[in-house]
């Protein structure tokens, strides 16, 4: 297979003793006895939106959590606690999954986020693979319950909400209970019970509410407090309207602490604990969920900003095998296309490789096409054959085009996993002016693609 290395890239053809390849690259023979080592010493974890699952990063103890090494057939061939990690583990050549977990989630617990991340890794034989970072975001279900001071003066001392998660995982809280609870989710099983109960005002109250598809990363503040003094009490009581409440006020905020988080449909029931029962909707009072005051609308799906590709798998965590990539010999040519219906500000790349350094070429780590500065020459029409300048900056379609580039990442010197992290930025991004090439959500105006390679 021919490559094609353009001007940035021939200081490193010559660095690394060939100017051309006319065979296409085969992994090398493989024996039993073939082994390389995974250095663990500069294995780092990273607790993703730490801050707002925890209260601190500098507080979360990380000797505790469980590192495994997973093969390619999912079998776990070794496993530690972090403290107690072998700096050097020998291995026999070949993939693996780095995972890294907190723990073992409970199906319910006070205070116990349940933080797991992975990373894919080679093994190539005779040499050294650096662990390097692992990300791990929250894999199960925060719930926070308020008692509003109000409520609490007006009540009689026998206020509390239960949670209900998928039926197993239980917790009650109180106004006097300032922890959060932790709940396993699992897939496919993803309903929420919340069932308040108390007598305020002097009237036995019940309010009950059903939360569909739960994700894991979610966080559920609920909030109770007073209603307003204008509010008329009937003399019967014994179970509250739950649509409007007369008694109480409940509400509900949902916040993302994880990259991957739906929104859950919710609907407010009464009576016992839900079955297999179908709620029908009130006949004298119908409410529509999508006009219910107390019912959070889901955000749009804005796609104001798409990656689309023919052949490429895309999204973090996801790779593609280098080697069936190229501009020649048939291969699957290597192309995103960036769609922004607002026009481009700034198409910001980070290449991050195991094992390729390209500052060794006169390349930068970071670079934005937008605004290519003195990698105009290296990164253009002369050089890797990006798109650069006026050919990024207002455009509404972009393609990024590296089929030349990724033949040589399959070559056997650059060993590993080669990610492109690509962030875009509209015209409408209220940070265009200040882009950060730093990890961050995506907004309808600016979205990150993760396009991962190996060497294998």
């Amino acid at each position: 297979m021919k490559n094609k290395i353009y001007t940035a890239l021939l200081s490193l053809a010559l660095m690394v003793g060939f100017s051309a390849c006319n065979e296409k690259w085969e992994p090398d023979g493989i024996g039993s006895s073939d082994k390389g080592s995974l250095s663990t010493a500069d294995l780092a974890v990273d607790l993703a939106n730490a801050e707002n699952v925890i209260e601190s990063r500098a507080s979360y103890d990380l000797s505790n959590f469980i590192v495994s090494v997973v093969d390619k057939d999912g079998l776990v061939v070794n496993e530690w606690v972090y403290s107690a990690m072998p700096s050097l583990p020998s291995f026999t050549v070949g993939t693996y999954t780095l995972k890294v977990e907190s723990g073992k989630p409970a199906k319910a617990a006070w205070d116990a986020p349940y933080f797991v991340g992975e990373k894919q890794f080679e093994i190539v034989k005779d040499q050294v693979t650096s662990a390097g970072t692992v990300t791990c975001s929250l894999n199960n279900l925060k719930v926070t319950v308020r008692f509003g001071d109000d409520l609490v003066a007006a009540a009689d001392g026998d206020l509390e909400c239960e949670i209900r998660v998928n039926e197993e995982g239980v917790l009650r809280f109180t106004p006097a209970e300032s922890r959060s609870g932790y709940f396993d989710i699992e897939p496919g099983n993803t309903t929420m019970v919340a069932t308040f109960t108390g007598t305020v005002n002097g009237y036995k109250e019940e309010i009950i509410r059903l939360y569909k598809d739960l994700s894991a990363g979610q966080h559920r503040i609920i909030s109770f407090s007073l209603k307003g003094a204008d509010i008329e009490i009937p003399a019967e009581t014994g179970f509250i309207d739950p649509v409007g409440g007369l008694n109480v006020d409940f509400s509900v905020i949902d916040e993302d602490l994880s990259a991957n988080v739906n929104t859950g449909d919710e609907e407010v029931i009464d009576g016992e604990r839900p079955g297999g029962e179908t709620w029908p909707v009130d006949p004298v009072d119908p409410v529509d969920p999508g006009t219910d005051p107390e019912q959070p609308t889901p955000p749009a799906d804005d796609n104001s900003i798409d990656f689309t590709s023919e052949y490429l798998q895309l999204g973090k965590g996801i790779v593609n095998k280098a080697s069936e990539f190229g501009d020649e010999d048939g291969l699957k040519p290597a192309v995103v296309t960036i769609s922004a219906k607002n026009g481009i500000s700034h198409l910001l790349v980070t290449i991050d490789s195991e094992s390729l350094d390209v500052t060794d070429v006169g390349l930068e780590n970071n670079f934005d096409l937008a605004y290519p500065g003195n990698l105009a020459g290296a990164l253009g029409p002369e050089g890797l054959k990006f798109p650069i300048a006026d050919a990024v900056i207002n455009q509404t379609s972009v393609d990024f085009d590296i089929s030349q580039f990724v033949p040589m990442l399959a070559l056997s010197m650059f060993p590993g996993q080669h990610t492109f992290i690509i962030k875009v930025y509209d015209n409408t991004d209220p940070g265009k002016d200040k882009p950060t090439y730093d990890e961050e959500p995506d907004t309808a105006s600016h979205k990150t693609l993760y396009l991962t390679f190996v060497n294998e």
